[in-house]
């Protein structure tokens, strides 16, 4: 494999939710399902500690017969959107910030999610104490595996947290310089986290909202850019830093409403936007705000970057970046005003205006003029092809609380 690659159906990349074909891509039978060819991204053979010593993975991206990459492959997008601030002479810096949750592998009454009885009291608790030292401590063992697992892989974690709902948590990855490799360690950051819950007899999830009245799971996206020596363009007192932080910033808010397709892929993803619930609603910006959707963390001036916080925890790490990178690429390049920053409660400062069901983001990502200029037109209209596909079968199930509303009464 790693001399020659190993040869993998091309249609793994238009699957859905359930691993069907999604016959409207095309990658399906109207190619003959072809296959493509697997390359190892790096060569490293990564050692799976939940699963025992004999065993390992690698991470693999795929090419066509000529070796040019593979146009449906979304590792090979984002490298597409790279190239293009190369041509600028800059790199993008990057950090994802995952949340998730912990869940019994034993569901409710009603077959939805609970939380994990406490190794500590032996209850389930249903309340929320965030940054809680005692759910840390309640869960340590889970977490240092987790650790473990992640430092065999030379995933770089920084540090843990508990988060905003019981069981939930957050592991931050380091940034690096290479965006490719920052949603590398993503993808196998949440195959480690649900493994080794697994291994531990529960679940974990990064559903963007499995529980109705409480938090959400988000991927936040940390960004910085650094020129050809190294230093960082958005920093205070690099010149004409605050020029292209804005820039950058305008781009993000312009691309935003057409993006949010694929910052929240799925049905349930639209469940996280609400008002007052830190998931953003609407295209806004601001200093130390965790109200808006474009954050700029404040601290130390040299390390200046700009937080997406709109991503839901079941997006694709790489098409994500990818969006998000091309965004801020055309806003630098089209140099866009952003309007000034929100101080304050964003949620009272600014209507909703952002889509907030699957459909209307589907029809805003299908008429969006912005991402087919950093997907390329064929990948665009592969995963509006892919997301329409599965809407529509998602929308044609029946489901229980249609017969609890409406059955009796109707």
């Amino acid at each position: 494999m790693i001399e020659h690659g190993l040869k993998l159906v091309g249609s793994v990349f238009g699957l859905d939710i359930h691993g069907d074909n999604v016959e409207e891509t095309g990658l399906g039978m109207a190619t003959g399902d072809r296959d493509q060819i697997g390359v190892p991204i790096d060569g490293r053979i990564l050692p799976m500690l939940w699963a025992g010593p004999d065993a390992a993975q690698m991470h693999l991206t795929l090419l066509d017969e000529d070796g040019s990459p593979f146009f449906a492959d979304p590792r090979q997008v984002l490298g597409d959107v790279l190239a293009k601030f190369k041509a600028l002479g800059l790199t993008p810096v990057v950090a994802c910030e995952l949340e998730f949750y912990l869940i019994d592998n034993a569901r409710d009454a009603k077959g939805g999610p609970q939380p994990v009885p406490s190794p500590f009291t032996g209850r389930r608790d249903w309340t929320t104490q965030v940054l809680s030292l005692e759910d840390m401590d309640a869960h340590r063992a889970l977490l240092t595996e987790i650790a473990e697992a992640l430092e065999a892989q030379g995933v770089p974690a920084t540090g843990a947290l508990s988060e905003y709902a019981p069981g939930q948590f957050e592991i931050n990855l380091h940034h690096v310089a290479d965006a490719q490799a920052a949603c590398d360690h993503a993808i196998l950051f949440k195959r480690a986290v649900r493994a080794v819950a697994r291994h531990h007899g529960h679940d974990a999830t990064f559903m963007a909202k499995p529980y109705g009245n409480i938090s959400g799971s988000g991927l936040h996206v940390h960004i910085s850019l650094v020129d050809e020596k190294g230093r960082n363009v958005l920093a205070t007192g690099h010149p004409h830093a605050d020029q292209r932080l804005r820039h950058a910033v305008g781009g993000l808010m312009a691309a935003m409403p057409e993006s949010i397709a694929v910052f929240a892929p799925n049905a349930n993803s639209y469940r996280r936007f609400q008002l007052g619930s830190y998931a953003p609603v609407a295209p806004t910006w601001g200093f130390e705000n965790r109200t808006v959707s474009l954050r700029v963390p404040g601290g130390d001036g040299q390390a200046r970057r700009i937080e997406h916080r709109v991503c839901g925890a079941d997006a694709n790490p790489y098409l994500a970046v990818a969006a998000i990178l091309g965004a801020m690429h055309y806003g630098l390049t089209k140099e866009i005003d952003p309007g000034p920053p929100i101080e304050g409660n964003a949620y009272d400062a600014v209507a909703p205006s952002l889509p907030r069901h699957w459909s209307n983001a589907l029809d805003t990502y299908d008429d969006g003029l912005i991402l087919p200029r950093y997907f390329g037109e064929r990948y665009h209209q592969h995963y509006g092809r892919l997301r329409r596909a599965e809407f529509e079968r998602y929308e044609a199930e029946v489901n229980p609380l249609d017969h609890a509303w409406y059955l009796d009464h109707l």
